[in-house]
């Protein structure tokens, strides 16, 4: 069973092309691909979503975590292959946490009609799950992420998007059985491009330039997709006779594909990188052709202007480069897959501010880093700095990132600088950003996204405070943060010129006060005028190199000088790098001293605390020691009152006692009688006067002779009498025995109470003995 079959057998899909197209699009990865098509957990009805009912509607509707974004989205969904036919669909307050996946099954179940119509309208199937292997995107900045797992979040999209959509036909790419190996299985296909001439003609006038279009069309021999475009421009020369350095190609006025616009683009540049592009990049069909114009750079020079081979024209009146008007949408052709992303983007004249970058709207660089509209939130405004600014010059998020500090200034100030040990303050670096600078896009895309730079950050824990100044109004707003602390360089940021943009300035507080210790311009170094003293030994030893030229761009020989004290080297990254890392060590020098001071301040505040946590705990052994000492006293105290009033208690009870028992005594008979028994009780040697002897009345107090007591009873009377007479005279039965003196009997342990004297041979007299027990 090969990967496709076991796939269909996993989610139940019957056709065997719709399931490769599924396998194709999560790169032959069968996990992936079985929890994306299984997550309604519905494998075998693929093809029928209720738009009313289906679970992931709630991606869309319900409320936002507190650490998601809401995103609002504006797509064009074309409804025909031709793209005459449009549907605009708008969806607000989406949550950036759900997956692109999520996102597409949402759309398709909300608009179902306009896809249903758009794939009728294409020859493709109309089912839910075809559509969704169909649609594809087109808007952001990096396509090559685009995978139905990623999440929103993870394309780093601004608030507000506006991004096409279309449903292509995937090709169909068989698997091997090894996945790893299947890039090498197949062979370079040959591709048909074809070559038509453009001849140019230059008024002496200067006032217009026309073309004209030549009726040879050449067909380039030996093309296919792993031919570079270098290669192509010399397959170009050789058949057409203009060298490579006078190469300038364009598209017909009818083409729309945005893959060859990318091309074109490529093939207009100078760079290295761009030349050893393949032709695979731009995915090309082997089974389509392709017209390209070439025209020959080289015209007659006048005394008003001249054309360099990139097509950007010079003049004596206009210190700003001009750029062509045509406008390249931002789009992919029909056939480009999730592989072939391409960031287009061209220049457009303007009087007031110079080179802009236009485009349609999906264009990142169309998207102001910070819109009117958020001007006066800078919170807001910070967030949709970054994530537009990641779409523009990011190319590896994960690893080029930088270390932006998304807090309003005053608090990004607190931060670095209002620490709790002076060794813990860091520089903070502030990035002033213009979208009108010539030298914005290569200071973000070749210096500050770059390794070294994003190294140096994460290397010393330091963060970039960054803001737009493109715009008036958001201008005004950093200069007034500036003003109560940083005057002097406020000042300074006035009275910049839009070409030295972007700026890059390392913030340090010494002393008490902050001071600018460098600036990082669009053409290099400049040591602000308050800040001469953090010029290192090695600054004047510097080579005055001027900014490295931009492609495509000349300079202006009637700029005003930077009113900044002096500018010198290069952005390259690592001299800029390792100047930075100079100021740095210089900063940390200096704050030395503050250091050494707050460390002694800290050891004496730690002595004092210290003692202080020493006295406390005395204090607090004292006081636990008296408590403890009050708390046994009032304890005894307790035990005391409670032994005494138990005692009473007893003593009441026990007095109770004594007198039922006395009244319950017979009354003494005479002497003389007959049957009386004379009973002699020894009291007890450790108690040997009667604890009740005091509470008997007088007829009832016998004497105490020789340790004795004598009392007559009755030869009837019973042992009970005898043990209340014991009561009476306070000798509890339950403390005292009574013993007869031979054989020794406890009369006390006698079961029976009834048994008389008579019975007990008590009669006529005998000596008893009280013992305790």
């Amino acid at each position: 069973m090969d990967l496709v079959e076991k796939f269909q057998e996993l989610t139940g899909i019957t056709q065997r092309e719709t399931a490769e197209e599924i396998l194709q699009q999560f790169d032959w990865n069968i996990e992936s691909a079985v929890d994306f098509f299984l997550v309604d957990g519905k494998p075998g009805d693929s093809s029928q979503v209720d738009a009313g009912s289906s679970p992931h509607n709630s991606a869309l509707d319900s409320p936002h975590s507190p650490h998601s974004r809401l995103l609002n989205f504006e797509i064009t969904l074309y409804l025909d292959d031709r793209k005459r036919e449009v549907a605009i669909i708008s969806l607000e307050d989406i949550r950036d946490s759900i997956t692109l996946g999520d996102f597409k099954r949402c759309l398709v179940d909300k608009h179902r009609d306009s896809f249903v119509k758009a794939a009728e309208n294409s020859g493709l199937p109309s089912d839910s799950a075809a559509l969704l292997v169909a649609l594809r995107f087109d808007g952001t900045h990096n396509q090559n992420s685009l995978n139905d797992h990623v999440t929103l979040r993870s394309l780093h999209l601004p608030l507000n998007n506006s991004w096409t959509a279309r449903l292509v036909r995937r090709h169909r790419v068989r698997p091997n059985t090894e996945v790893a190996g299947r890039e090498n299985a197949s062979f370079p296909t040959t591709l048909d491009v074809r070559v038509r001439l453009i001849e140019s003609s230059h008024q002496r006038d200067g006032a217009t330039n026309t073309r004209s279009v030549d009726s040879r069309v050449i067909r380039l021999r030996n093309i296919s997709e792993t031919t570079s475009l270098f290669g192509l421009k010399r397959s170009a020369a050789k058949e057409s006779g203009i060298s490579v350095s006078n190469q300038v190609w364009s598209l017909p006025e009818s083409e729309t594909s945005s893959s060859l616009e990318a091309m074109v683009r490529d093939l207009n540049m100078s760079s290295n990188a761009s030349s050893e592009h393949k032709l695979q990049r731009y995915n090309l069909r082997h089974d389509n052709f392709y017209i390209l114009e070439l025209t020959n750079s080289q015209a007659p020079s006048t005394s008003h202007s001249s054309f360099s081979s990139t097509g950007v024209a010079t003049s004596e009146d206009n210190c700003r480069p001009q750029r062509s008007k045509k406008k390249i949408h931002y789009d992919l052709s029909q056939e480009l897959d999730d592989d072939g992303g391409f960031t287009i983007y061209s220049d457009i004249d303007d009087a007031n501010d110079g080179m802009v970058f236009v485009s349609d709207s999906t264009n990142p660089y169309s998207l102001p880093l910070i819109p009117l509209s958020l001007i006066e939130s800078p919170q807001e405004a910070l967030e949709n700095f970054y994530h537009v600014f990641i779409q523009r010059y990011c190319s590896n998020p994960e690893e080029c990132i930088p270390p932006f500090l998304l807090c309003p200034f005053n608090e990004a100030l607190s931060q670095c600088f209002s620490t709790s040990r002076v060794a813990d303050r860091k520089p903070l670096f502030i990035y002033l950003h213009h979208d009108h600078s010539v030298a914005a896009h290569i200071f973000c895309n070749r210096l500050l996204c770059s390794q070294q730079m994003s190294q140096f950050m994460e290397a010393n824990q330091l963060k970039i405070w960054p803001w737009d100044v493109t715009l008036d109004g958001a201008r005004t707003n950093v200069l007034h943060w500036m003003q109560p602390r940083l005057e002097y360089l406020a000042t300074e940021i006035i009275q910049t010129q839009t070409d030295q943009f972007p700026l890059l300035i390392m913030l340090c507080k010494l002393g008490g006060s902050y001071e600018a210790i460098t600036i990082l311009t669009g053409h290099g170094f400049t040591t602000p005028v308050s800040s001469h003293s953090w010029s290192s030994v090695d600054d004047h030893s510097h080579s005055m190199e001027a900014f490295p030229p931009l492609e495509s761009v000349s300079a202006s020989p009637t700029t005003a000088p930077a009113p900044l004290s002096h500018t010198q080297g290069k952005l390259d990254a690592e001299d800029v790098v390792s100047e930075l890392w100079q100021k740095y060590v210089m900063y940390q020098e200096r704050l030395q001293p503050e250091v050494q001071a707050d460390s002694q301040r800290a050891e004496r505040e730690m002595m004092r605390e210290e003692q202080d946590r020493a006295y406390k705990e005395s204090l607090e052994q004292d006081r636990l020691k008296v408590e403890a000492k009050q708390r046994e006293e009032a304890e005894a105290a307790q035990r005391e009152e409670e032994a005494r009033i138990q005692a009473e208690a007893a003593q009441r009870e026990a007095r109770n006692r004594q007198i039922a028992s006395g009244r319950a005594l017979p009354p003494e008979p005479l002497v003389g009688t007959v049957g009386v028994a004379t009973l002699r009780f020894r009291l007890p040697t450790t108690l040997p006067s009667p604890p009740s002897y005091e509470h008997l009345s007088d007829a009832e107090k016998q004497p105490i002779q020789n340790g004795m007591i004598t009392r007559r009873f009755r030869a009837r009377d019973t042992l009970r009498d005898l043990k209340n007479y014991m009561e009476s005279l306070g000798y509890a039965v339950a403390d005292f025995k009574l013993l007869t003196t031979f054989p020794r009997v406890d009369l006390t342990a006698n079961l029976s109470d009834d048994v008389t004297l008579a019975e007990l041979k008590l009669v006529p007299q005998e000596t008893l003995n009280l013992e305790q027990r």
